[in-house]
């Protein structure tokens, strides 16, 4: 099973350097995330995820409203008479891409709690103990979060790489693909032995998968790991991801030979 205990402190797990520079591979505690991190990765996650799509017309111009009706939303949340209205409206949903930058950061900076269940997507991540990070000069400088998509019928369990990001002025230094490899080493050297899978709709993505020894197919192929990860939300791939042309891809670490990129 894939690790899941609260993580109240962060861990160092190897001292590593970086162009002659020191630096350290974490698992991530929530409380040892600074605000200048989460905001900045939050930010950079968010342009990332809710980058219009250029095969799609008029994909920027849909994003701009829904961001709009986003915007309206939030302000009106913060008058009761206007609350009922604004939790109910469906218009958000009318518009393409399905999520806006803002909602995306709004989901990722939040940093909440364990004991009010009101964290963020990311830190609660980190409370779960599936968010690794680089170190450098007292930043971190590069994450990268996990996800459990559920277990094979021998035990194994199937991990999808998500969120990954690195701080602007880390970029070309090649921290997630790093900071990916040590998570798939860590995880198997530790008796997970996972199988991992992930999903885009980007060619050049996916060819580089390819390339470096994953398998390419369909999103709701009989795979066992694409079994796994489509059985979870089987309308929302059958009537969103697979329309746009989301493949997914997948690798076991036991018998495939795997290029990290690094």
């Amino acid at each position: 099973m894939a690790e899941t205990k609260e993580i109240t402190k962060s861990e160092i797990l190897a001292d590593i350097e970086i162009d002659g520079k020191p630096a350290h591979i974490l698992r991530i505690a929530p409380d040892d995330f600074s605000d200048q991190d989460l905001v900045e990765h939050a930010r950079n996650l968010a342009e990332t995820n809710a980058t219009p799509r250029t095969d799609i017309p008029d994909s920027a111009q849909k994003q701009k409203a829904r961001e709009t009706i986003f915007r309206i939303r939030e302000a009106m949340l913060k008058i009761p008479l206007l609350k009922k209205l604004a939790a109910t409206d469906a218009t958000l949903d009318a518009f393409y891409p399905d999520t806006s930058a803002e909602e995306h950061f709004k989901w990722y900076s939040k940093r909440g709690s364990v004991e009010k269940g009101d964290q963020g997507s990311f830190t609660r991540r980190m409370s779960q103990g599936r968010v690794f990070g680089i170190e450098m000069d007292g930043r971190i400088a590069a994450v990268m979060a996990y996800d459990d998509v559920g277990k094979t019928q021998d035990g194994r369990p199937v991990l999808e790489f998500s969120k990954g990001s690195t701080l602007d002025q880390y970029k070309g230094k090649k921290l997630n693909p790093n900071l990916m490899k040590f998570m798939a080493e860590y995880l198997q050297n530790n008796g997970e032995k996972p199988i991992w899978y992930g999903s885009s709709v980007n060619p050049k993505l996916l060819g580089n998968m390819q390339t470096r020894g994953w398998h390419i197919t369909e999103m709701n192929a009989a795979d066992e790991p694409v079994q796994l990860a489509y059985q979870r939300m089987p309308e929302y791939i059958d009537q969103t991801m697979i329309p746009q042309g989301y493949k997914a891809f997948y690798v076991d670490p036991k018998v495939d030979n795997i290029d990290w990129g690094v």
